[in-house]
């Protein structure tokens, strides 16, 4: 039987979703009730698939009393992909899945830090550092350092969010030419990591400091 006041708390949802559930005043089973995936995904702001995710955790609570007896529409069954088109089952009709609207994908350009490349003059003329989600090019004759910026950018986009202002991603480097070095990358990574450890230790001093 379906129980309205069941904390959401008791379900198995990762802490990030169970916060912003939380945060958004969906505390209780009930709280969902009439709230579609695509409307949750809005007001939570998150992707329509993590939406669908906890509509998926909470499924067996929210079936009607005449279903609680019977198995649920998704033991022993496969995986549901939910990029496939629009499907038949009543459980996911109602977690409508969308593609991102034009407004979604500008906020996420506006919010997103670029990844700096600790040359200020070239920072400030590209505003900021290399923008992410677009294609940038460098050029020009062979020894002005490309591929040593092509490096450093692919470890610089590792620098955290939180603390750093880096772009908290993660990086893919092609070669075409067989001209990457890999010990050359270790280095830039060592160097990037003991140059966040110092800007870590700063910090903490100037809190202790006050």
């Amino acid at each position: 039987m379906v129980e309205p006041n069941k904390p959401l708390s008791q379900f198995q949802l990762p802490h990030k979703l169970l916060n912003k559930l939380i945060t958004a005043k969906f505390s209780v089973l009930g709280d969902l009730a009439d709230v579609s995936a695509l409307e949750l995904a809005t007001e939570l702001q998150i992707p329509p698939k993590e939406a669908v995710q906890i509509f998926m955790t909470i499924a067996t609570d929210l079936r009607s009393p005449t279903q609680s007896t019977q198995q649920t529409p998704y033991e022993g069954r496969e995986p549901v992909v939910l990029d496939s088109p629009a499907t038949s089952d009543p459980y996911l009709q109602r977690m409508p899945i969308t593609g991102q609207t034009a407004l979604g994908k500008l906020n996420e350009e506006v919010q997103a830090l670029p990844v700096i490349t600790f040359c200020q003059a070239l920072d400030d003329m590209i505003g900021g550092g290399i923008p992410i989600g677009q294609i940038t090019e460098f050029s020009g004759v062979p020894g002005i350092g490309k591929t040593q910026l092509g490096i450093q950018l692919a470890v610089n986009a590792f620098i955290p969010k939180e603390g750093y202002y880096g772009s908290g991603g993660h990086s893919i480097y092609i070669d075409t030419e067989g001209s990457f070095m890999a010990e050359r990358a270790v280095e830039m990574a060592d160097s990037l990591t003991s140059y966040l450890q110092v800007l870590y230790e700063n910090v903490k001093n100037s809190f202790i400091s006050l």
